[in-house]
């Protein structure tokens, strides 16, 4: 049975690439990690080796990398982490920039915001409680319009339910 090895562990910041993968049998594979654990010092590379060689069994291995999660909660990543979310820390922004910017994040611009809605509305015939039919197209609009629960008259729409303060509702298709 032959395993693939990171030549470079994905720990250690390796890839995928086929040129970092060489294939190995479970002893070569166990002596790899640990050459890499002596030479320097990671405990994933310790648990690799102590499991591939029979040393320790899957729930030692689970629960010593659950210890280590554990561990390392609270702490400030460092090295090759810092470039995840910090390449444009410290950077100035343009007096343009922060106008389009709120206190809550990016804002959408109306015209997409309109875009969305209009993908996202569905053509629905209502029957009010006197037996009228309405043709609408945005029903959490005439819901909000109207005083009436959206979720219900989408659980209507749905036929989850008959009715919603006697209002029957069905999606034109």
């Amino acid at each position: 049975m032959k395993h693939k090895h990171h030549i470079i562990p994905r720990h250690a910041g390796g890839t995928d690439d086929p040129s970092n993968l060489v294939e190995l049998s479970i002893e070569e594979h166990a002596e790899a990690h640990r050459v890499l654990y002596e030479k320097y010092d990671r405990w994933q590379d310790k648990l690799a080796w102590r499991g591939l060689s029979g040393q320790i069994g899957k729930e030692e291995i689970i629960s010593a990398i659950y210890a280590n999660r554990k561990n390392r909660l609270g702490t400030k990543h460092t090295g090759d982490f810092r470039r995840f979310g910090m390449s444009h820390k410290g950077k100035k922004l343009t007096e343009e920039h922060k106008a389009k910017i709120d206190p809550t994040g990016r804002k959408q611009p109306q015209s997409q915001k309109n875009k969305v809605a209009a993908a996202l509305s569905k053509e629905y015939i209502i029957t009010d409680p006197d037996g009228n039919d309405i043709r609408i197209v945005n029903l959490s609009e005439w819901c909000r319009n109207n005083d009436l629960d959206q979720g219900n008259m989408v659980r209507v729409a749905n036929g989850k339910a008959k009715q919603h303060k006697g209002y029957v509702v069905s999606s034109v298709t």
